[in-house]
């Protein structure tokens, strides 16, 4: 026997078969490239990437995950279209062993084309992933050309252990098989299946469970784990529903005689009702990763695009401050005024747009329109009120308005869920204005919660509600007594590129702006802030691109293979059909039903995943939007 007879023989198969191998080989080489790309992002050491690393960690786990599960759904198509072939060597005299042993000679071929070449597009294609990452982060673009160790080597184990299963698992199906299963294996067909209500059932529990839980409005710190729950749930009913409730919807459509006995679709739906089963699970999988897809680009375009937006609410001005006062303060705010307005003032420092106020924040449990204080876990996280106290003054100094004229025991509200009277720490008040907007008034505006903002005639009231909260708690308040400045830069300091705003923030932190503080501050520089959260949001727009891109890749693959393998085990029918009188035109009209009725539905279903999954996702990126403000804590 010829040294490389095997060898041959497997490169010769491998081009006989270049119609089904070469997308696999494509596929494989796309999805080494990728993962490695991943890698590649994970462990740069790019001081820029560091809050997208935890983005691209996950990303290579959903990829490693993905690229084992895609390759051994593709290889089961190969192993299906190979069968016959293997069944005729073994007819003709070639045993299983030698069977195997080119079974195994073409895996490593693949495998090692596969491997290398991905990696080698990989490291071109992880430049190119720089200079878009780059892009979406504003950052220059970068030609500096490197390679990381850490991600060829994880890459090339990875894929070297998914190739060595399924050459083991090609190898069991050649030793388990007769050799006429092997010769007419792809060609075996199906009993009738029957119609499976429990499946159904289950299906359409889950399925509805998962919309209804998209659906109702959710506590905001609850969102994230519904959402998943709203996910998996989905999931479930859609692999439920496509194995038993594609049967049981072709077999409506086989009763339906006016629309069953058309010569297009009668051979369309016996066909499919008899591979449905096998078929349930590629078209379950499409419409889940069409999906996927779709909320990926979505969501992540979503957030991305309303980054100045979500700036906007996180930071209305540009400098925000809020020093906590001390025990004897009598709510003397021209100290930090005064020290702030002359540093800025002696540096030349443009602004503008400047805020001053005192504010009071409590965390109020509600009866019957009585808020008294509560500070225990279980009731923040429920339904806790935040409320702010202010100054009519305060209020009209900050929002432009004319003064309220508040009486005694007169106050505004912002809250729509407040009647005529309120009761405040057991004191009734008379509402005499309650407006339904929100006043927006930083820091409170970017709270996930619901604020009650209440004006009060003077400061006394201020400082009377402070005494009770700190009589009440033993000296440690349950609420926080804060003076607040905030402010512009203008336009002209922002071009300025000479202002540096990390010396800003950091002669804030250091006392050369503001002296000492008893009690200490926080403060927030909105252009400091600016990059952290364009990484954040630049960078959940480039997984949603690159997951999205994968799925999508898997997903015609997938579609492709089945109609490959589909065609090849409907050829020999349809030549039997025309030979009894089908004409060529009947044919393709049978199979362009076929392909419409099996590959509209997931899409479809897809559609209306994605529809009913808008309000938990408009809540979610209500929620991505108006999360509370990053602060620089100083002690005093």
């Amino acid at each position: 026997m010829n040294k490389f007879f095997y060898q041959k023989i497997a490169l010769n198969n491998l081009k006989k078969n270049s119609n089904v191998y070469l997308p696999f080989v494509l596929t494989a080489v796309g999805t080494v490239a990728m993962f490695y790309s991943a890698c590649f992002l994970a462990y740069s050491t790019n001081s820029y990437y560091t809050q997208i690393k935890m983005f691209m960690m996950l990303c290579v786990f959903v990829t490693a995950i993905f690229s084992a599960f895609f390759l051994f759904y593709t290889n089961n198509f190969l192993v299906k279209r190979r069968k016959k072939e293997w069944g005729l060597y073994n007819i003709l005299g070639m045993e299983k062993k030698h069977i195997a042993r080119i079974s195994i000679w073409e895996n490593l071929f693949v495998s090692l084309f596969s491997i290398i070449s991905g990696l080698v597009i990989g490291i071109i294609l992880s430049q190119l992933f720089v200079l878009v990452l780059n892009k979406i982060l504003n950052l220059p673009p970068t030609l500096d050309f490197s390679i990381t160790l850490d991600g060829l080597t994880i890459t090339a184990i990875l894929f070297a252990v998914i190739f060595t299963f399924i050459l083991i698992k090609s190898v069991i199906v050649v030793y388990r098989a007769k050799p006429i299963e092997l010769l007419y294996g792809s060609n075996v067909g199906e009993g009738e299946p029957r119609s499976n209500w429990f499946t159904a059932i289950i299906g359409i529990v889950t399925l509805l469970l998962g919309y209804s839980a998209s659906l109702i409005k959710q506590d905001p710190m609850q969102l994230i784990g519904i959402f998943f729950l709203a996910a998996l749930l989905v999931i479930i009913g859609t692999f439920c529903l496509f194995s038993a409730g594609s049967i049981a919807f072709l077999k409506i459509l086989k009763k339906n005689k006016g629309y069953y006995y058309k010569t297009k679709n009668f051979t369309a739906i016996s066909g499919m009702i008899y591979r449905m089963r096998q078929n349930a699970m590629g078209l379950a999988s499409i419409c889940i990763m069409s999906t996927a897809v779709l909320v990926m680009i979505s969501t992540s375009v979503s957030l991305y695009v309303g980054l100045d937006d979500s700036m906007d609410t996180r930071y209305p001005f540009d400098v925000i401050l809020n020093s906590d006062y001390s025990e004897n303060d009598e709510f003397d705010n021209n100290y930090i005024y005064e020290n702030l307005t002359t540093y800025l003032d002696g540096n030349n420092i443009d602004y503008g747009n400047i805020k001053n106020y005192t504010t009071l924040f409590m965390r109020a449990s509600n009866s019957n329109n009585n808020y008294n204080h509560t500070f225990t876990a279980e009731n923040i996280m429920g339904d806790t009120s935040f409320m702010v106290f202010l100054t009519q003054q305060d209020y009209a100094s900050y929002s432009g308005n004319k003064m309220l004229n508040l009486g005694e025991n007169e106050v505004a509200v912002y809250s729509s869920t407040v009647s005529d009277t309120i009761s405040i720490l057991g004191k009734s008040y008379t509402v005499k204005e309650q407006f339904s907007d929100d006043l927006k008034l930083p820091p409170y505006s970017a709270y996930m919660k619901n604020v009650i903002y209440v004006i009060l005639p003077d400061a006394s009231y201020i400082k009377d509600i402070n005494s009770q909260l700190l009589l009440a708690s033993n000296g440690e308040s349950y609420g926080d007594l804060e003076e607040n400045i905030m402010f512009d830069f203008t336009s002209e300091q922002l071009e300025d590129i000479s202002f540096n705003y990390d010396t800003f923030g950091n002669n804030l932190s250091n006392g050369t702006i503001l002296g000492e503080i008893d009690g200490g501050f926080n403060y927030t520089i909105k252009q400091q802030n600016y990059d952290d959260f364009m990484s954040i949001y630049g960078g959940l727009l480039f997984l949603g691109i690159f997951l999205g891109f994968l799925f999508l890749m898997a997903t015609v693959l997938i579609i492709y293979y089945k109609q490959i393998v589909e065609g090849f085990e409907d050829r020999k029918r349809f030549e039997i059909m025309q030979k009894i009188g089908m004409s060529h035109s009947e044919v393709k009209q049978s199979v362009k039903a076929q392909i419409l009725t099996v590959f509209a539905l997931p899409l479809i279903v897809a559609t209306l995943h994605l529809a009913v999954s808008f309000p938990i996702l408009i809540q979610l990126l209500a929620f991505a939007f108006t999360l509370p403000h990053t602060q620089v804590h100083i002690d005093a």
